[in-house]
């Protein structure tokens, strides 16, 4: 009988030991989740530099005035939403650690014929030898980690979603709108619009607020001394058009005067409801159906269609007269 019950307790010794291990092994294998970055406290990014096979060169992102600006695409606006979306996916991303073994980067996508590199820098990244970085980081697919340090952490976002182009040949983030960067949040349309042509025409356009919130605003064209009102779908169609009309490709500003356009074919005044007026300068159309337009507000020099050359160097008859065809019914539809 004590042999038996001597065993009884050895059995049952044996087994809580059994079970305590499981579950001490249980515990140690839980997920430790970590934060792929900590930026230093009180720092904030005013600059970002991405590279990859993919991307060709380092392309340079940088804010200022209020604006992101691609340096590739000759300081043209950036879409401040999704730059600000990458920069979350840095800040933000939470992962399990896999591995620090060097020779395993390839499998992670983490080499350099593969890795998506990008650097985080503070506001003295034009002035300081070092770029003033604040973090730099290397992504896979999936995978990332810190520029110099083993850990691959598998992470719950990926930046390389965010790098598509606007459109081909430009760097990812750039908004090639006409009027980006040109609205304030209280933006409500436009109050005023004067066309001035190289050859001596002028006329403007004004409106005042409707009689009631259900009608349509009221639109008077000037020209010469004389007003008259003007079809009302028609300077709304036009507003529309600098809206949602988008450039092909961007040059650097200091190209303007050589383009005609410190004197230009048309100059057309945008007065916004709310935030500074907007000067859009306009050359004439050349022998390969393109355009140039020098936004003087945001400082930005884009390559545009020919298509659109009639769009948007119209007379004072296409906003009056009711016989003809809105010539931007297209941009009112869109």
């Amino acid at each position: 009988m004590k042999i038996i019950l001597g065993t009884s307790v050895l059995f049952l010794a044996l087994a809580l030991g059994i079970e305590h291990l499981a579950a001490a092994r249980a515990g140690s294998l839980e997920p430790r989740i970590e934060k792929l970055l900590e930026l230093p406290a009180g720092s904030s990014v005013a600059a970002l530099t991405l590279a990859s096979p993919e991307l060709g060169a380092e392309l340079v992102y940088v804010r200022a005035k209020g604006l992101w600006r691609s340096r590739e695409a000759a300081g043209a606006v950036c879409d401040e939403a999704r730059i600000e979306a990458l920069i979350a996916a840095c800040t933000q991303a939470r992962g399990e650690e896999l591995s620090r073994d060097p020779a395993r980067e390839a499998h992670y996508g983490l080499d350099a014929p593969a890795r998506l590199s990008i650097a985080l820098h503070g506001p003295k990244f034009l002035e300081r030898d070092d770029r003033d970085v604040l973090a730099s980081l290397e992504f896979g697919p999936g995978f990332a980690r810190r520029a110099g340090a083993p850990e691959i952490l598998a992470i719950d976002r990926d930046p390389r979603a965010l790098l598509a182009s606007a459109a081909a040949g430009l760097p990812p983030f750039v908004d090639t709108r006409l009027l980006a960067g040109c609205f304030d949040e209280d933006f409500a349309g436009f109050r005023s619009i004067a066309l001035e042509y190289a050859d001596g025409r002028r006329f403007e356009l004004t409106t005042q607020p409707p009689k009631s919130p259900e009608d349509p605003p009221e639109w008077t064209l000037t020209r010469e001394g004389q007003s008259e009102s003007a079809l009302v779908w028609r300077p709304g169609g036009y507003t529309s058009l600098w809206i949602r009309a988008r450039a092909k490709g961007f040059a650097n500003p200091k190209q303007a005067p050589s383009l005609g356009l410190e004197h230009p074919f048309l100059r057309v005044t945008l007065v916004p409801t709310a935030g500074a007026t907007i000067q859009m300068c306009v050359s004439e159309r050349s022998i390969g159906n393109e355009f140039w337009l020098w936004n003087r507000r945001t400082n930005v020099l884009m390559r545009l269609d020919g298509g659109l050359f009639g769009d948007v160097t119209p007379g004072p008859t296409d906003f009056t007269d009711a016989a003809r065809a809105n010539p931007w019914e297209r941009w009112l539809a869109r």
